[in-house]
């Protein structure tokens, strides 16, 4: 965070500013609107914010794209009950059932 106020803050902004800066955002409150410290603040803090969300949603994404690599034994349930010519149980109880006493 600190470096990219440093690239958006002007060259002559003193370090003690930055830093106080980087400690709180709420710091900025201080400053005016239009000022030109606030501005660089919020650019500072919004590309660091963009970095963290890019890498939170491609941690949050992996489950998401293992579990669709994951073997799907449902056409091995369904060819197991064509050899031994059997009927699966319908009705949902009775999936659920099946789904949490599974034995493995």
């Amino acid at each position: 965070m600190l470096p990219f106020m440093r690239d958006e803050c002007a060259a002559k902004t003193p370090e003690k500013t930055l830093l106080s800066l980087y400690g709180s955002i709420k710091r900025l409150r201080d400053y005016a609107y239009d000022s030109l410290i606030r501005q660089c603040g919020i650019v500072a803090y919004q590309g660091t914010n963009g970095i963290l969300f890019v890498m939170s949603a491609a941690i949050a994404i992996l489950p998401v794209l293992f579990c669709f690599l994951m073997p799907s034994d449902a056409a091995t349930d369904e060819r197991a009950n064509v050899q031994r010519n059997e009927t699966p149980p319908s009705g949902v109880w009775t999936k659920l059932k099946h789904f949490w006493l599974k034995e493995y």
